[in-house]
């Protein structure tokens, strides 16, 4: 019965990708329309955007490196080495994400 079920799937997906382009008519001139709206108006929503996802970044930064020692995930990942992944992640993310809050105020 199994068997059956995962031969119907896999038909399934085939069909879809199959009828997709058929349906699809011209995907380039749907993508390529974009968003509506003025230049201005988008800016501004990407500001916002990154902005968010900045503050989202530092905060990730600080409690990883606040809990790097704690995270079980992270536990035996030390080495002791100056630049690893446990150390440098965390300052990366910091980084990052003051870019994009810098970019969000100017």
């Amino acid at each position: 019965m199994s068997r059956i079920i995962t031969i119907t799937f896999i038909v399934l997906i085939l069909a879809l990708i199959a009828v997709d382009p058929a349906l699809a008519g011209n995907k380039f001139t749907k993508i390529g329309g974009g968003v509506a709206g003025s230049d201005a108006e988008k800016f501004r929503i990407l500001k916002i955007i990154g902005g968010i996802f900045g503050g989202f970044l530092i905060l990730m930064g600080i409690i990883s490196f606040l809990t790097k020692g704690r995270f079980e995930g992270l536990l035996g990942m030390s080495t002791g080495k100056k630049f690893e992944a446990v150390n440098v992640v965390p300052v990366v993310l910091i980084i990052f994400g003051g870019l994009l809050v810098t970019f969000y105020f100017l």
